[in-house]
């Protein structure tokens, strides 16, 4: 949801508050990443004196990098009197990760009554870095058994020569898995002396890095022919191409 934002900084988180009573404690909180339904380790509190009926704007003391990994924005309070709704919602309708609720040891979404989502916000400062590998779509649902193709798109044209390494990460409801990392690595290499022209550079993307069963491979041109090699130099798998992808499947 973030990664559009990767290389800014989270430095401040807007509330807005109802009616608490005067006597409740309230904090903002940021989380890391974990699952679909859980938020991972805590990275930032601050707690706040609220002004009722208002947007309060707190200030962490250390502003958190967004680095493309979820954020979990949160506000706390240990609301001591039933009648009292301290922290505002919108219009609504809900959307699925707008409403997260917690009282206990577990996370939810409010009763399903409430079609609305908290009115909490983070507020990011700096500027984003270039991104270079996209995936689409990068959300959605799929039936139990059945699979979708997801269409990977790299973009070099703003990339100096050399290596870069990204991952995919894919968050699930799924008990069984839940959270899948896919490393990726692109090469960027001169391509003068190649056949391409003068000055022209030769991309090629690598996936999952390292391998497991099936190696995909993508370029920006023609590829005749891939050879994957093992650590000691040894081809294991080669295959004809003709295409500017690939996919080989290295278990033999």
């Amino acid at each position: 949801m973030v990664n559009q934002y990767a290389g800014m900084e989270l430095y401040q988180v807007r509330v807005f508050v109802n009616d608490p009573d005067p006597a409740d404690d309230m904090a903002v909180k940021v989380y890391g990443m974990n699952q679909d339904y859980l938020p991972g380790a805590l990275l930032a509190e601050k707690a706040f004196a609220p002004l009722m009926l208002d947007w309060n704007t707190i200030t962490l003391d250390t502003p958190i990098p967004v680095t493309g990994e979820d954020l979990w924005v949160a506000c706390y309070t240990n609301q001591t009197t039933s009648t009292t709704h301290a922290i505002g919602t919108d219009a609504g309708p809900a959307v699925y990760n707008g409403d997260w609720i917690s009282t206990g040891p577990g996370w939810g979404h409010l009763a399903p009554g409430i079609d609305q989502n908290w009115n909490i916000q983070g507020v990011l400062q700096g500027d984003p870095i270039e991104g270079w590998l996209s995936v689409d779509p990068d959300g959605g649902t799929v039936v139990a058994g059945d699979f979708d193709d997801l269409t990977v798109t790299y973009d070099a044209s703003d990339l100096i020569l050399g290596t870069y390494n990204a991952k995919f990460v894919f968050i699930t409801n799924a008990p069984e898995n839940q959270y899948l990392e896919l490393p990726v690595t692109l090469t960027v290499v001169d391509g003068t002396g190649i056949g391409e022209g003068e000055g022209s550079r030769i991309e090629m993307l690598v996936y999952p890095n390292p391998a497991r069963n099936v190696v995909n491979v993508q370029s920006n041109i023609n590829i005749d022919r891939l050879s994957i090699y093992n650590h000691i130099g040894q081809v294991v798998s080669e295959v004809l191409v003709g295409n500017t992808t690939a996919n080989v499947n290295i278990d033999g």
